[in-house]
């Protein structure tokens, strides 16, 4: 055989190793990373407290809720766990006690405690910080906000509250009994903003003269103030300004609308 002959065969059998190889080789598969377990979570939806995400075991489940019921009391929990024996220890004090705040969730991924919500005042986020042990101050992702809203709700309430004006008695800057109790509502709603500066507005109707008027409103103003301050509102906080009868709101020339100019108002800055 010559060696053009052997060459040939040669060719043929490399090519005929390599396309059996090819054939015969098993692609190698890919294996899909394992799904982590969900985040342990718990949080407040339509007035009612959730707990989901994934917790090792249904004893660690049944601890769980028994734990949040005891923080909880009376109010409404419901169960959206699953059980994965990949997912992480549940801590002992899991979930933390985020009761007063709005938009409430703690968070527990088996590594750091994520927070989160909406409080008047910072006092309450601070005590609900000073109240986490220890593993969770060092691991802790801190979203806990004071509301920016906070003043603009609580003008609204307020002014909700006197769609029907104070009463004084007639001609005189004495509060009848009935809006001194109105009063103690209101204070409650302004002692929520204790950094703010608070305007009590005195106004009358147009009855009688502009210089009266003045110091009539003046003195129905100071009278509210007064009556706050006894409630436990700091006098700092206070302002009065007198409007008279500049600024009417209803028409004079009725009973009623002169009764609706009759009235306090209350500007939070």
């Amino acid at each position: 055989m010559g060696i053009a002959a052997w060459l040939l065969l040669a060719f043929v059998c490399v090519s005929y190793h390599t396309k059996f190889s090819e054939i015969t080789q098993p692609e190698t598969e890919a294996v899909a990373a394992p799904t982590p377990p969900q985040p342990l979570t718990f949080s407040k939806m339509d007035g009612q407290w959730w707990l989901s995400g994934a917790v090792p075991s249904a004893a660690a489940k049944a601890a769980l809720m028994a734990q949040s019921r005891s923080k909880l009391g009376d109010e409404v929990l419901n169960d959206q766990l699953q059980i994965d024996p990949g997912a992480p220890t549940v801590p002992i004090e899991f979930p933390p006690d985020l009761r007063g705040l709005r938009e409430p969730m703690a968070q527990w991924d088996g590594h750091k405690l994520s927070l989160r919500g909406l409080a008047d005042q910072e006092d309450t986020l601070q005590s609900i910080r000073d109240a986490l042990p220890t593993t969770f101050k060092t691991q802790l992702q801190d979203d806990l906000q004071v509301d920016a809203n906070l003043q603009a709700r609580v003008q609204q309430k307020i002014r909700g509250q006197l769609e029907i004006p104070l009463q004084f008695e007639p001609s005189s800057h004495k509060l009848t009994a009935e809006s001194q109790q109105r009063l103690n509502d209101i204070a409650t709603q302004l002692a929520q903003v204790p950094d703010a500066t608070i305007t009590i507005g005195g106004h009358t109707d147009n009855d009688g003269q502009d210089k009266a008027n003045m110091k009539l409103s003046q003195a129905r103003a100071d009278s509210v103030r007064r009556h706050l301050i006894l409630l436990g509102l700091p006098a700092a906080q206070l302002r009065t300004k007198a409007f008279g009868a500049s600024q009417p709101i209803a028409d004079n020339k009725t009973s009623a609308g002169r009764a609706r100019n009759r009235r306090i108002e209350f500007t939070i800055q």
